[in-house]
């Protein structure tokens, strides 16, 4: 199943800007979930779906030096993300994930969430097309999961 999720905000820039439509493929059950996937996320604290790049995988420790991520231990290339001055470590459980936006400063995202950890249910689709836009109005198809 696919369907078209409009981006919500810069949090993903350059890789997909604020307002852009992504076309996004259902992740089953099955499926698997890697790092550096882009996914749709049903976030139940915000009320919204999100669109995020996967960072941590369950089991993980992240650790987020002055930006510089460090997945246990050993440094991740982002060539997608911008630096940030954030600072913190986090440790993934079983079943869960950790969401990073590419625009580090401009993103909600797991490091600010109340709970930062999606579980993999709440992991609803996977970006595989992006960059299209076309006005807000005027759309006659959908822009998020069918329920």
């Amino acid at each position: 199943m696919f369907w078209l999720t409009r981006v919500q905000s810069h949090s993903m820039a350059p890789a997909l800007q604020g307002g852009a439509l992504a076309l996004t493929r259902r992740l089953w059950r099955r499926t698997p979930v890697r790092r550096g996937d882009v996914v749709v996320a049903d976030s139940h604290e915000l009320g919204q779906h999100v669109v995020k790049r996967v960072i941590g995988l369950p089991g993980e420790t992240v650790t987020i030096k002055s930006g510089q991520v460090h997945i246990n231990g050993q440094p991740l290339a982002e060539p997608y993300a911008s630096r940030s001055v954030f600072t913190h470590t986090f440790h993934v459980p079983a079943g869960h994930y950790l969401l990073l936006g590419d625009h580090r400063d401009a993103s909600s995202d797991s490091r600010s969430w109340r709970q930062p950890y999606i579980a993999r249910e709440a992991l609803v689709g996977h970006v595989i097309g992006r960059g299209w836009s076309w006005p807000r109005s005027g759309l006659s198809f959908a822009t998020q999961e069918p329920s």
